[in-house]
């Protein structure tokens, strides 16, 4: 949890310093991990559906209800109550690397499973 919680304090303090969102970081903050986590959360499902044969004809819901529920989560669980900021992180080069890593071999390895589904259902 404690990785979790870095990553939430490298991407609300990107909102906060880098993008300046001044209004509402929190919430910024709460859409980026949403986000992150749809990625992982679509990559675990095509590769259910490669593995299996699982075909479920309304992906769209579950894209968008899983999309709900992971903001909803995320925001009132980990970001509102700003336990990161109280863990006594600090930015370094290191870290910056790893979460950039992080999301960027998120968002391939879901370019690269939703294309394996696709092909798999033609």
């Amino acid at each position: 949890m404690r990785i979790y919680n870095y990553f939430i304090f490298r991407l609300y303090f990107y909102y906060k310093d880098v993008v300046k969102e001044k209004d509402i970081p929190e919430f910024a903050t709460s859409i980026g991990l949403s986000v992150i986590n749809l990625f992982n959360f679509l990559t675990a499902y095509f590769i259910l559906e490669i593995n299996f044969n699982l075909e479920f004809d309304y992906v769209g819901y579950l894209i968008g209800i899983s999309s709900i529920v992971f903001l909803l989560i995320n925001y009132f669980f980990f970001v509102k109550p700003k336990h990161f900021l109280n863990m006594g992180f600090e930015s370094s080069v290191l870290g910056s690397i790893l979460v950039i890593t992080y999301v960027l071999l998120s968002l391939v390895l879901f370019i690269y499973f939703i294309n394996l589904a696709r092909d798999a259902r033609l």
